[in-house]
């Protein structure tokens, strides 16, 4: 009985896709956890406590609130969600946040990957690259 392999490319590729699109809590960040899906106050409590020992108790540069945020303006509209909670923060942390969206560079290798492309106060950002959509090029004959 010969197996057909192209049945299980399919199923492969979503799987490969679920592993490279899915994040460890401890990578999540502001943008992707409160602005596109929507957080409750104990993950926002969460994302303050990463900020608290990250930045409160030592100094922070802007790359590890840019980490936390998601992007310069999801930093940005984090501390103001902290401030608005009454939750401590380091109004210093505030200063250069104020940054541009430039582009979005696309890489695709059957799934389309993105890095976004700030310009800051104090020089250009670039964020880690993320999965950003799939391509569904292939014809398979079951």
């Amino acid at each position: 009985m010969r197996t057909n392999f192209a049945r299980y490319v399919p199923m492969a590729l979503l799987v490969l896709a679920t592993i490279l699109g899915s994040r460890v809590s401890a990578y999540a960040d502001y943008q992707e956890e409160c602005q596109r899906e929507g957080c409750s106050n104990e993950e926002k409590k969460e994302l303050w406590e990463s900020y608290n020992e990250e930045c409160l108790h030592k100094s922070c540069s802007r790359e590890e609130l840019y980490e936390l945020g998601g992007s310069p303006q999801g930093a940005s509209d984090m501390l103001f969600e902290f401030k608005r909670l009454g939750w401590r923060i380091n109004e210093g942390d505030f200063k250069n946040l104020i940054c541009n969206f430039t582009e979005r560079k696309e890489a695709n290798y059957a799934f389309y990957f993105c890095q976004d492309v700030w310009e800051c106060p104090d020089g250009r950002y670039e964020s880690s690259w993320y999965l950003c959509g799939f391509i569904w090029k292939w014809t398979f004959r079951f």
